[in-house]
C-alpha cells in the first residue's frame, strides 16, 4: 500500500511539475527573441498605433506597413543566424536599426518623425528600467549586488 501511494504521488508530482513547464511555455509563446520581438500580428498592430499616434494618411500607412515587414524579417534573419561574433552581430544590427530609421524618416513629416523618436525614446528608456532584465537598469540584471551602476 504504502509503495502504491508513493507511485502514485510520484507520478501527481511528475505530472504538476511538466504542467507548469508547458503552461509557462505557451505564455511565452510568440514573444521572439528577449520576449519584445513581434510576430507578423505585432507588425500590423505596430502599424495600426503609430498610424493612429502620428495621423498617418492612406499613403504613409501603405509605406510603412511594407518598411516594418520587410524591417521585421530582416531582423528576425539577423537574430536567426548567429554565426557572427557578438559585437559583430551587434554592428550589424545598429547598422539596420540605422537605415530603418532613415526610411522611416523618408516616409514621415518632420513633425511626425519628431513625435515618433520622441515616443521611440520613452520605451526605450521604460525597457531598460523595467526590471524586466533587459537593459543595464533592470532590477533583474542588478539583483541585490549592491546596485552598483554598470
Amino acid at each position: 500500500m504504502k509503495k502504491r501511494n508513493a507511485a502514485l504521488g510520484a507520478v501527481l508530482w511528475i505530472t504538476m511539475f511538466s504542467t507548469g513547464f508547458s503552461l509557462q511555455a505557451q505564455s511565452r509563446a510568440g514573444k521572439g527573441f528577449r520576449g519584445n520581438m513581434p510576430d507578423s500580428t505585432g507588425v500590423q498592430a505596430r502599424v495600426e498605433r503609430m498610424t493612429a499616434d502620428l495621423s498617418l494618411d492612406q499613403t504613409q500607412k501603405a509605406k510603412l506597413m511594407k518598411l516594418e515587414q520587410a524591417h521585421y524579417t530582416e531582423m528576425r534573419a539577423r537574430r536567426s543566424d548567429m554565426h557572427s561574433s557578438r559585437e559583430a552581430h551587434r554592428a550589424e544590427v545598429e547598422k539596420i536599426r540605422e537605415q530603418h530609421k532613415a526610411d522611416l524618416k523618408q516616409i514621415l513629416t518632420e513633425e511626425q518623425y519628431a513625435r515618433w523618436e520622441a515616443t521611440h525614446q520613452q520605451r526605450v528608456r521604460e525597457r531598460r528600467h523595467d526590471g524586466s532584465g533587459q537593459g543595464r537598469g533592470g532590477e533583474r540584471m542588478r539583483g541585490n549586488r549592491g546596485g552598483g551602476n554598470y
